[in-house]
């Protein structure tokens, strides 16, 4: 028996050390990884030392980013955590891009959390110039929007663009997004262009203003949830996506979340570090949006060098995207959630058989 406990002791210190190069990774599992759940280094400042050196390099690349991005939106970012442009793009255009959206069928995806659907059109840049003309113009030459994103992921790199639909069938207190959340311990961007009028009913975004901030309070909050995070009974908070209560927002000197009731053509870039979710509602709803998101290693010191910058995969950001994830299923390192449904409009209420 001793010489049994003793193989288990070296099995594990084994593990620590093939797990020890994730420290410096976009790795956030705390029941996954030994190392990044690891509750005596942890209690020692394991994951407070990722925090701080993350964002301090996050600033220090925002600060190569900022070139040509207007003062009122970096103010309204570091205030806030997001950017909210009303009327984004000129009328004419966003209706083409509504137009091009809503008529056409695309090879659709879906995801199920709860009893709500998230359904997905992985958009490249190069090949829906003739089929949706406004919607390639938005990505491929906006003057500001990649740079936007760019600077609230605090990365460069090629921002990954959707259709996206939200989906309930009625009340969607089930729905796990519906919980403030953190997406991981660092800075990243996501991006959501409405096409529809929100209301308040809709189970709008929300956003916790000013939860993007690496404030004592939110360090000494992180500290106490990565002692216990590895066993944690939610498995989005254990795999490192923290969870927080109305009370831990009091405990972070932090407001209640914001609701994004926006009419269409309303842009919004939020860092979500910062806490951030779906509202809940009690009835059916549907919610359509162009969708973006860009999150890269952390611990780079450097803004260029993005895979998905590289001319093989430049013009093809969500096909490549999508590679990767079947890739890694293949490889049993990680999931592919998006599943193929047939081809459809972005719309319609159900998935046929």
């Amino acid at each position: 028996m001793k010489l049994a406990a003793i193989f288990r002791q070296l099995r594990s210190n084994l593990l620590i050390l093939l797990w020890l190069p994730s420290i410096f990774s976009q790795s956030k599992s705390f029941s996954g990884n030994p190392v990044i759940g690891n509750k005596f280094l942890n209690a020692n400042g394991l994951h407070v030392f990722r925090l701080r050196l993350a964002h301090r390099l996050a600033s220090f690349r925002r600060n190569q980013l900022s070139s040509g991005l207007s003062k009122e939106d970096l103010q309204q970012y570091h205030a806030q955590g997001f950017i909210l442009k009303e009327d984004f793009l000129p009328a004419g255009l966003f209706e083409k891009l509504r137009q091009e959206v809503f008529s056409a069928d695309w090879a659709l995806r879906e995801m199920q959390q709860g009893n709500t659907i998230t359904r997905r059109v992985f958009l490249d840049e190069k090949g829906i110039e003739k089929k949706a003309p406004a919607l390639a113009k938005l990505m491929q030459h906006h003057p500001t929007l990649k740079r936007l994103i760019r600077y609230v992921a605090a990365t460069g790199g090629e921002p990954v663009f959707c259709i996206q639909a939200i989906i309930t069938s009625g009340a969607n207190a089930n729905d796990p997004q519906t919980t403030p959340h953190a997406d991981t311990f660092h800075p990243n961007a996501k991006a959501w262009l409405f096409l529809q009028d929100v209301a308040d009913d809709d189970g709008p975004l929300c956003y916790v203003e000013g939860s993007h901030q690496l404030s004592a309070k939110r360090l000494a909050w992180e500290q106490q949830q990565s002692l216990s995070a590895a066993k944690h009974a939610n498995r989005y908070h254990a795999r490192g996506s923290f969870r927080a209560s109305a009370t831990d927002l009091i405990q972070m000197d932090l407001q209640p979340p914001k609701r994004f009731v926006v009419n269409k053509n309303t842009l919004v870039i939020a860092d979500t570090f910062g806490f951030h979710g779906r509202a809940i509602s009690d009835r059916p709803t549907m919610r359509i949006e162009i969708y973006a998101s860009l999150r890269r290693n952390p611990f780079a010191p450097w803004t260029g060098f993005h895979f998905l910058s590289l001319p093989w995969f430049k013009h093809k950001t969500g096909s490549s995207y999508l590679g990767i994830l079947e890739w890694l299923k293949k490889c049993k390192l990680g999931v592919q959630p998006w599943k193929k449904v047939t081809r459809g409009k972005i719309d319609r209420l159900s998935t046929p058989e």
